[in-house]
């Protein structure tokens, strides 16, 4: 966290301010960040519990000035001369969100305040996960492009902030409840059964293996999906009747499968693997 930090601190670009948030961690991590980093481009947000990571980011963007707004994972590091090529890639018109040459795009991106305003933030509803093929699928439905940007280095510890959420059973239950509302939110009707089922029938295949293999708080995390069904049908009833106004369920059936099957093989869509490419 202190390493991401300073590198962001360090970093060579005439005007810009760091917004530390501080998701209700227990470690005193915003009194060391504040007291260690004494600078006047640094404001840290503490907020008394973990909103999770979707809001989190709007409570960041809403206090920020600037015409620009970058999200960086607290497990990333930067280069000094990152920001420049990001933002010079915004400048066209038709680039609605860029992020440098790292896996996953979520962990360090960038809109225009006015493209993020348009499409309303990030979607709460994701605590964990997911939040960012959000936005990411929002970005392309309004009609911008979500491009790499190449000659942007920065480094990702892949799972360095998942780890400090500690029991093993949140990350589990949030990954297939968060899948499951970006499915209700943007497939087609046929897609969103058949879809559906899949993910019943592959959790309940996974409760099997964690319990069998000993892993039973991976098993209650699985579990505790089909339980979140159950209690929140008059939520999911409310998902779906909004993306039919907002989306029409714009997103291709073969959009779905290509993005299903990457959650099952727990890696990325091949949408993501094969954006507009930009070099400043």
């Amino acid at each position: 966290m202190d390493k991401c930090v300073d590198s962001i601190l360090n970093t060579q670009y005439p005007n810009f301010e760091l917004i530390f948030v501080d998701n209700g961690s227990t470690d005193n991590s915003a009194e060391y960040i504040q007291n260690g980093f004494n600078r006047e481009n640094l404001k840290v947000i503490k907020l008394q519990r973990n909103f999770g990571f979707s809001r989190g980011n709007n409570i960041g963007a809403n206090s920020s000035k600037g015409d620009i707004i970058v999200f960086v994972n607290s497990d990333v590091i930067v280069d000094k001369n990152w920001l420049i090529p990001l933002v010079a890639a915004l400048e066209k018109s038709n680039v609605g969100l860029v992020y440098p040459d790292v896996n996953p795009p979520g962990s360090c991106m960038a809109l225009r305040r006015d493209t993020f305003l348009q499409l309303n933030g990030f979607d709460e509803r994701y605590f964990l996960y997911h939040e960012d093929t959000d936005i990411i699928t929002r970005v392309k439905l309004a009609g911008y492009h979500f491009v790499r940007v190449n000659n942007s280095r920065v480094w990702h510890k892949h799972g360095g902030t998942i780890k400090k959420l500690g029991d093993v059973d949140f990350p589990a239950f949030e990954g297939w409840r968060s899948a499951f509302i970006f499915f209700c939110k943007f497939a087609k009707p046929g897609t969103l059964v058949l879809t559906t089922s899949l993910l019943l029938c592959l959790n309940f295949m996974r409760i099997l293996f964690y319990v069998k293999n000993g892993l039973k708080l991976y098993a209650l995390g699985s579990f505790k999906w089909y339980l979140w069904l159950l209690l929140h049908i008059q939520q999911i009833v409310e998902i779906r009747k909004e993306a039919n106004t907002a989306f029409n369920h714009k997103v291709s059936d073969r959009f779905a499968r290509e993005w299903f099957r990457g959650f099952v093989r727990g890696k990325l869509r091949k949408e993501w693997k094969k954006p507009h490419d930009y070099s400043a």
